[in-house]
């Protein structure tokens, strides 16, 4: 009884390839001054990519959501670029922070009764109970 050799297979022998009917085209190459080196591992909370909140109503953030539609950038990037943006956008998303807070301090007075409301609230009437045979206790 000797061992039983075992044969490997190469279940990709045997096709072929075939040639791509167009050549895809490709971007400038890439050379290292074209490169922006970065660390793989972002640990401080300025290298770390920028997150809109989208329940943040504040100008910088509402900026921000425009703004990471078409870029990446660091917090500390992003700060750099809401310090530096011309002051009619600034103003433009100032004012639009305010429209969007008074928008949702209207919707939650709206959603939610306040103490001067709250004091016209009736409580509903309770019907007394019936045993069935005619007799409520």
């Amino acid at each position: 009884m000797g061992r039983e050799l075992r044969h490997c297979v190469n279940p990709l022998a045997g096709i072929s390839i075939p040639t791509p009917l167009f050549q895809v085209p490709t971007e400038e190459p890439c050379t290292t001054s074209s490169v922006v080196l970065t660390s793989t591992t972002r640990t401080s909370k300025s290298q770390k990519l920028m997150v809109a909140s989208p329940d943040l109503l504040m100008p910088w953030n509402l900026f921000a959501c425009d703004y990471l539609q078409e870029h990446s950038p660091t917090t500390s990037e992003f700060k750099a670029v809401w310090d530096n943006i011309d002051p009619k956008t600034k103003r433009k998303y100032k004012a639009l922070s305010k429209q969007k807070k008074s928008a949702a301090h209207l919707t939650s007075n709206a959603t939610t009764p306040t103490s001067n409301n709250a004091s016209t609230v009736t409580p509903l009437p309770v019907a007394p109970i019936s045993n069935g045979d005619g007799d409520t206790s």
